[in-house]
């Protein structure tokens, strides 16, 4: 009986590591996708806001 307790354990463990690291592998993809769709538009603001913040004279 306690053995069966233990195996329920395991394979209860093993199924929510599992649903874990999906979601983990989905972010991960997720996050991989986003720089290839639009890697142009945070560079330009970036580059608009630092332009205008350093020169001397410009609020």
């Amino acid at each position: 009986m306690i053995a069966q307790g233990i195996q329920k354990g395991i394979a209860d463990y093993k199924k929510q590591q599992g649903i874990k690291l999906r979601a983990i592998d989905k972010q991960r993809k997720q996050k991989a996708k986003q720089p290839q769709d639009s890697p142009a538009e945070p560079q330009a603001e970036i580059a608009n806001n630092s332009s205008t913040k350093n020169r001397p004279g410009f609020c």
